[in-house]
């Protein structure tokens, strides 16, 4: 049983290493975009994105119009 202990513990170490390394790159990448408030990047990728959804929506309508 010592032995299945040790590896469920080095297993259990190894994912909370993984997801603390994946939160810790969202959490700086998530810092250019917002601080406090959108900042300018944060901004213009939300009118990209804005911008995306209204330009897929159109081509969607105009997909259907012309069937």
């Amino acid at each position: 049983m010592s032995v299945i202990t040790d590896l469920l513990s080095i297993v259990g170490a190894w994912i909370t290493g993984v997801f603390g390394w994946i939160t810790d790159a969202f959490e700086g990448v998530l810092e250019i975009f917002y601080d406090d408030g959108f900042t300018v990047l944060g901004t213009l990728l939300l009118l990209g994105l804005a911008m995306s959804l209204v330009f897929f929506a159109l081509r969607y309508i105009r997909s259907l119009i012309a069937k």
